[in-house]
């Protein structure tokens, strides 16, 4: 689980790759809750977190820009 601050020393571009693998990843984890493959289920929820916190710093740098 990826901190405030550790996203937020990031550039514009490091975020939305990071933003690019944990979608991935999620779809990846999905298919495996579903096909009962996935042992610990909070890495959806932890995964979820880092991509709020991530669109978080993304809109917080948009409305700092205007």
């Amino acid at each position: 689980m990826s901190s405030i601050d550790s996203i937020r020393d990031k550039n514009d571009n490091e975020l939305l790759e990071e933003l690019s693998n944990i979608n991935r990843d999620l779809l990846d984890l999905r298919f495996k809750l579903e096909t009962k493959q996935l042992a610990n289920s909070n890495e959806i929820k932890n995964l979820k977190l880092d991509k709020s916190r991530i669109l978080t710093v993304i809109n917080e740098r948009k409305i700092l820009r205007s």
